[in-house]
């Protein structure tokens, strides 16, 4: 599977080539008891702006849609590094860490954008599925992005 350049992940502190979401501001209805962001919206944040990202690179409905295929979560892990509290501007930023014809594996930072640091991290990794059927299958180089 050929990762398009723009998504693919590159060493050292360059992150040219990273898929990077829009800023989205810590709510009220976002915090736990002790005023810190909900772990549970963490993971809501990195799924809902990850699958967003990753229709960038050619995973989105159409190609669900068109292909009959895409791609079904098996792994997530999240790092915890600071907190994050109302009002903080945070923004993800997305690299593909390794693709082959049935896996991929994605690198998600969360970006305390006030503070410039990350916040929090998480590692998916997905697998290529034909969707009637539910089963692992490879993708079809000729017909995606990547």
């Amino acid at each position: 599977m050929k990762i398009p350049e723009k998504a693919a992940m590159q060493p050292g502190p360059d992150q040219t080539n990273a898929l990077h979401s829009r800023p989205v501001v810590v709510p009220a209805e976002w915090l736990d008891l002790y005023g810190h962001m909900n772990a549970a919206r963490y993971f809501d944040v990195f799924v809902a702006t990850g699958y967003s990202l990753l229709s960038q690179v050619g995973f989105d409905e159409a190609y669900a849609r068109d292909r009959r295929c895409g791609i079904f979560l098996v792994d997530a892990r999240i790092q915890y590094f600071h907190e994050l509290r109302l009002g903080s501007c945070i923004s993800l930023r997305l690299r593909i860490l390794q693709a082959d014809a049935r896996r991929i594996q994605v690198l998600i930072e969360m970006l305390d954008d006030a503070q410039g640091h990350v916040a929090a991290l998480l590692q998916q990794l997905f697998v290529h599925v034909l969707s009637l059927i539910h089963i692992p299958s490879p993708r079809d180089k000729r017909q995606s992005r990547m």
